[in-house]
């Protein structure tokens, strides 16, 4: 069995529909199913530079210097083990909880596990435990990293104790610390995908789950026995509910769940699904088994949702499968997932903030291309996307559409761009219609070079690839 993570995906999502009224189709109930019956908390853990640990009265000031109002203690705790040099809790103006902050020996990391192997140098960490609303957990999250990250300036990195993603200096500085934080919902969980081998292929089977949702009140969300050649397709699906899901309740197991433009999918216990499998299938009551451990909550054996298609199949006996027609639907263009509000403005932000490197790998690009077509070079060029929310003049109550276009040309600010979709709200385009995009409009990006996709979120690294791009056709 071999796990893989996926935080960044190429954009399989190729439309997304702004919600308006429309996501409370989703989320217009609840179930009993869905209740946690108990709360998980947040931990965060920062890497602190320099030879010696901060003391907990120099942590409480960094912390008062930061908010700008004093800090209370509320107690102070035994630590529960040698490495942890102190422990208290304390009250935080702006934390809808009270918070735990500790300090402790950084425990050893390989550097193949660190998004920079120079980050094992640091010796000490201080880590900060607290609860999220179920109200706003991304606000109180993004609040909770401001006070970690910004109060002190030289934490060079962060760890998320329950997902165990990085955020490096650079994506603090933009997601968490920026006058209008970048950070959408999907900070909050990151996708696993399970197979039986190292690398996905086209025929094997992947077991896709979250890891963050309970933490937001949320049942974790899962998508058993997905073909490996609709993995992409499937994260984005996957994405795309949990956000939604982290702003309002799930609906009941018994009912069709409206979760896009012609997007249907039930949610059925784990329990339920996993009935079904064979012993040998991944997401199997074996695989979750194997993840006990003496003392703690098996965490693959919680309260769980399995995304699936609408209806059972089967003629005799009903069969809860994979949400097929769903994925379907998203892969042949013909589907758009609502997103909420803030997620898209957010990704649009972002997207904004970084059009610089964009618009600079471009024009390097299109010039290191040129001058190999001149010479006869044959090369692969990288492709640039931009996508763009449109709504139709005719019909302005279906709201709007994020599309994909191909960059054909870029002027300043502004870019002349192909569609690559099929449209499903804003009709009066077709695939292949060439538009003017200006900065402003875009909502986000893709730079699809054959070392992988670059997005806003990876923008610090797409001009030393451009180089690379430029290096390996020989224009340095």
């Amino acid at each position: 069995m071999s796990d893989h993570s996926h935080s960044e995906h190429p954009p399989a999502d190729r439309a997304s529909q702004d919600p308006r009224g429309s996501e409370n189709r989703l989320l217009a109930g609840g179930h009993d199913a869905w209740q946690l019956g108990q709360v998980f908390p947040t931990s965060i853990i920062g890497l602190v530079p320099g030879p010696s640990l901060p003391t907990a009265d120099e942590v409480l000031q960094a912390f008062s210097n930061f908010v700008g109002e004093p800090i209370g203690v509320l107690e102070e705790l035994e630590p529960e083990d040698d490495s942890i040099e102190w422990n208290r809790v304390l009250s935080v103006p702006g934390l809808a909880a009270p918070l735990i902050v500790w300090g402790e020996r950084a425990r050893a990391i390989g550097p193949d596990d660190l998004p920079d192997a120079r980050l094992a140098e640091c010796r000490w960490v201080v880590g900060c435990e607290s609860l999220l609303s179920d109200r706003a957990p991304l606000d109180d999250y993004i609040a909770l990293m401001r006070l970690l990250a910004g109060s002190f300036e030289t934490m060079p990195a962060v760890l998320d104790g329950m997902t165990r993603q990085w955020f490096v200096r650079s994506e603090i500085e933009l997601l968490f610390l920026a006058d209008d934080p970048a950070a959408t919902e999907e900070v909050l969980w990151r996708i696993h995908a399970v197979g039986q081998s190292e690398n996905i292929s086209s025929d094997d089977r992947i077991w896709l789950y979250t890891v963050g949702l309970w933490r937001c009140g949320k049942p974790e969300l899962e998508i058993i026995e997905v073909p490996g050649k609709h993995v992409s397709a499937a994260v984005t699906l996957l994405n795309g509910t949990a956000a939604l899901a982290v702003i309002g309740p799930l609906p009941s197991p018994d009912s069709v769940a409206v979760i896009g433009e012609n997007l249907r999918v039930a949610f059925r216990p784990w329990q339920e699904v996993v009935s079904f499998l064979s012993p040998g299938s991944v997401g199997s009551m074996p695989d979750r088994m194997a993840a006990n451990e003496p003392g703690a909550m098996n965490p693959l054996m919680g309260v769980r949702a399995v995304l699936c298609d609408a209806e059972p199949k089967g003629s005799y006996r009903k069969i809860w499968s994979w949400p097929e027609r769903a994925i379907s639907q998203l892969e042949e263009d013909r589907a758009a997932i609502y997103l909420p509000e803030r997620s898209t403005e957010q990704l649009a932000r972002r997207a904004r903030a970084t059009w610089t490197d964009f618009a600079t790998a471009f024009a390097a690009a299109d010039r290191a291309s040129l001058d190999a077509m001149r010479h006869g070079e044959s090369i692969s060029p990288p492709t640039f996307l931009v996508k763009a929310p449109f709504s139709n003049p005719d019909d302005a109550n279906r709201g709007r559409e994020h599309l994909w276009f191909e960059v054909c040309r870029l002027s300043g600010n502004a870019v002349e761009a192909k569609l690559i979709n099929t449209p499903q709200i804003a009709t009066q385009l077709g695939l292949g219609s060439v538009v003017t995009i200006d900065r402003d409009q875009v909502s986000d990006w893709r730079v699809l070079l054959h070392t992988g996709a670059f997005g806003p979120k990876y923008a610090s690294g797409l001009l030393a690839a451009i180089d690379e791009y430029r290096a390996a056709i020989g224009h340095s």
